[in-house]
């Protein structure tokens, strides 16, 4: 015996009863320090990399109200800088979507640091492994905690000198100048050797 199913579509005032869809994704770009970075680049790209949105940044703000189904990735281009990409997203209806992508400081991008030097430290031990949480101390700038990995990014104006100290539990602590002179301007890369105490 066969069974015969039938589907029945109405579609005669169907559309009255279907509550409006009402999701977004907000993209929120922003330096380190949290100050909202402006007028970058921003694209939408599907799961074959073709663009299905193309946009600039306003007041670190980017909002995204509709997209084709499926995956989709966030590239961010600065021009002189590398581009970052964020993945995979995809657009939920009737939900809100909140993304926070911190972006370097970028030497020439409009950061402040046209002219001067970014110092990226790391901390390392005589295994040549990192040293999370270690402390990094300037009598200018006062301390800061370098993150899991052992580093930190500082900026140096053009014509300065700057001395750096860095300790961590269980170590010695080490100490390091940087000059910020021509032809050194630009990014510095630097590891920093903590000597065990024991």
């Amino acid at each position: 015996m066969r069974r015969l199913i039938l589907v029945a579509l109405v579609s005669a005032g169907a559309a009255a009863s279907l509550a409006a869809l009402d999701g977004r994704i907000d993209v929120f770009v922003q330096r380190p320090d949290g100050s909202p970075i402006d007028g970058v680049s921003i694209e939408v790209l599907d799961e074959n990399d073709r663009v299905v949105l193309k946009d600039s940044v306003l007041e670190g703000r980017f909002k995204i109200e509709d997209l084709p189904f499926g995956m989709h990735s966030i590239v961010i281009n600065r021009g002189k800088c590398s581009e970052s990409r964020v993945r995979p997203i995809r657009f939920r209806p009737n939900s809100v979507d909140v993304y926070r992508i911190v972006l370097n400081y970028c030497y020439g991008s409009g950061d402040g640091m046209a002219v001067g030097c970014l110092i990226y430290l790391r901390a390392i031990d005589a295994k040549r492994a990192s040293v999370p949480g270690a402390i990094i101390r300037s009598g200018l700038r006062g301390e800061y905690k370098m993150d899991r990995l052992g580093r930190a990014q500082l900026a140096v104006s053009a014509d300065q000198d700057a001395t750096y100290e860095i300790s961590a539990d269980g170590f010695e602590t080490a100490r390091i100048s940087v000059s910020c002179r021509f032809p050194l301007l630009g990014l510095q890369e630097h590891f920093v050797k903590l000597e065990d105490r024991r």
